[in-house]
């Protein structure tokens, strides 16, 4: 940790003093926030009239409790740097509370909490972010591994894939490279089975497409044909959809269409009228069918 750019900002606004990072158990505050040197040095202040606070601060007042931990929360403006001799830096962390603990990870009693998103960061994702953020530019962007027998150099972002699959830097040489191997036929695998379920649902639908277009074209002509539905109205009975044109199209009647040349009612398709005597003998409705739709013939009929 580069305590010189721990962003203190939002801690010195609201310098809670909480018992092992439990949120919503606030014991009292932190005064005097300062750095001694290399340190982050604060005096702590428990709330007396509490008596869960009074028990706890009266611990640390006896030297039974002797352990702080800060509470650290990763921001666009985090950054692990890493130097020559391969130690990762943190830097620009934000502090939001921090801690009596009961068991410090170090002599110095001290430890951290790494969040992100507000979620606790677990040691494993934590490596593989250490090994992974490190901005280029700012560093040898390389990770150096030491072994017993060999050196491997990886990548920052192969050092993330490693720590993902559970290969622990103990391994050999030939199990890191088995791993790569793979997961790299994995990933193939499943893009080429991806890419190929992809094509055959596209193409599926596709035909579906078509067939229920050249469907609807059906329905909809064999409507103007049946005198369902005028010639100027097939856009919108296409703009339907199959379905829905199919059900309103079977509720609309059907008109009986008069034959273009002569003769007389048979096999139910009835003649267009020659005479006055063949018009009246027409039903009302065939009268006003005819006059509708063969105006000039009707016409003619008087004339």
């Amino acid at each position: 940790m580069d305590h010189s750019t721990l962003d203190l900002s939002r801690f010195k606004g609201n310098p809670v003093l909480l018992y092992m990072h439990r949120r919503g158990e606030v014991h009292g505050l932190w005064k005097e926030i300062d750095f001694k040197g290399p340190q982050l040095l604060a005096v702590p202040e428990f709330d007396m009239d509490d008596p869960e606070s009074a028990r706890i601060g009266g611990k640390t007042e006896r030297g039974f409790l002797n352990g702080a931990s800060l509470y650290l929360n990763i921001t666009d403006k985090t950054e692990f740097i890493q130097d020559q001799e391969g130690k990762v830096w943190m830097k620009h962390a934000e502090v939001w509370e921090a801690s009596v603990v009961d068991i410090p990870s170090n002599k110095n009693s001290l430890t951290v909490k790494l969040f992100a998103d507000g979620e606790e960061v677990s040691k494993e994702k934590a490596e593989a972010f250490l090994l992974s953020a490190s901005k280029p530019g700012t560093i040898q962007n390389q990770i150096k591994i030491e072994k017993p027998m060999s050196k491997i150099i990886l990548s920052a972002a192969a050092a993330q894939v490693l720590a993902l699959a559970a290969i622990s830097i103990g391994d050999t040489d030939e199990s890191i490279s088995d791993a790569f191997v793979k997961l790299g036929a994995e990933l193939s695998k499943e893009k080429a089975s991806h890419a190929s379920e992809k094509s055959l649902r596209e193409s599926l639908q596709e035909k579906f497409k078509e067939h229920e277009k050249a469907q609807l074209g059906a329905v909809v002509d064999q409507a103007i044909v049946d005198g369902q539905i005028t010639a100027d109205q097939k856009a919108d009975f296409i703009a339907l959809g199959l379905e829905s044109a199919k059900t309103i199209i079977s509720k609309l009647p059907k008109k009986i269409k008069l034959a273009a040349q002569g003769g007389s009612a048979s096999n139910g398709v009835l003649t267009p009228p020659k005479t006055q005597e063949e018009f009246f003998a027409l039903s009302a409705e065939q009268q006003v069918q005819f006059k509708d739709e063969s105006p000039v013939e009707y016409q003619k009929l008087w004339s």
